[in-house]
């Protein structure tokens, strides 16, 4: 038998730990790596019994949530950031391509901090010093034209366009 979600968590009290994979990473990740079977969960498509309970416990817990996501990796927030507060599911994504549009997006509304700008910088200029050298990452395909150096020094770029609007 399924473990029940409670119902209108608050500040202040602990999510569980597919309450918080949710939020983090989306309500796919919550049910597929959750370790449970709860059926109703699956049918809803949510670990949380109704969407204004998923709004309430990402409301108690966003800014912990924002600053453990953006420490692990500069430019990433929480699944919830996207889908709930920028109303942008289309960069609520995993794929290190979409760094470009989510960075950009965070830069424009002034919602990077100081420390992940001076880390999405240093990687910036990293890649380009290797770009055109024989140590240019380039990703899994050694053809492929748009590397991981290429990548971030876009990232990198429309981080410091972003910054000036």
């Amino acid at each position: 038998m399924g473990r029940q979600t409670r119902t209108n968590v608050a500040a202040g009290v602990a999510l569980t730990r597919d309450e918080e994979t949710e939020l983090v990473s989306g309500p796919r990740a919550a049910l597929r790596w959750g370790g449970h079977f709860d059926r109703a969960a699956i049918a809803r498509g949510s670990i949380f019994l109704s969407p204004e309970d998923r709004l309430a416990a990402w409301e108690a817990h966003r800014d912990r949530l924002v600053v453990a996501v953006a420490a692990d990796e500069a430019g990433h927030r929480p699944w919830a950031t996207w889908v709930l507060d920028l109303e942008r599911p289309d960069l609520a994504t995993p794929y290190k391509e979409d760094d470009v549009g989510r960075v950009q997006l965070l830069a424009e509304r002034g919602l990077l901090y100081e420390v992940e700008i001076a880390e999405l910088e240093r990687i910036g200029q990293e890649a380009e010093a290797r770009i055109g050298t024989p140590h240019e990452l380039r990703g899994p395909d050694p053809n492929d034209p748009n590397g991981w150096d290429k990548l971030e020094a876009r990232v990198a770029r429309v981080m410091r366009e972003g910054l000036r609007r």
